[in-house]
């Protein structure tokens, strides 16, 4: 996998978008939604990326992308349907189990 590497000042070109794009597919999780491997975060920097990719390119597998991971996570156990929410990460690959912070007494 190559390292995208842009300079302060840089210019962002198609080039660079489509090679950011390139990776997101290659990480992508196509069974589950979300990123590739455990723990699972929503990463709202991503799936904006990619919505503005799509809205950029009209590349269909990038907006596929994006679906699919909200529609992962609304199903999956990180979604709060008491206060309408997310936990901040999923514990396993598959949006089941979401992560409960502990507070020490």
């Amino acid at each position: 996998m190559q390292n995208i590497h842009v300079t302060q000042g840089e210019e962002l070109n198609q080039d660079i978008l489509d090679e950011a794009f390139k990776e997101a597919d290659l990480l992508f999780d196509e069974k589950n939604g979300g990123f590739k491997g455990a723990p699972k975060f929503p990463t709202p920097h991503k799936l904006l990326f990619l919505l503005r990719y799509w809205k950029r390119t009209g590349n269909a597998k990038a907006l596929a992308i994006v679906e699919k991971t909200l529609k992962a996570m609304r199903s999956g156990g990180i979604f709060d349907h008491i206060e309408v929410g997310f936990h901040r990460y999923s514990t396993d690959s598959v949006w089941l189990l979401p992560h409960f912070e502990k507070n020490a007494l």
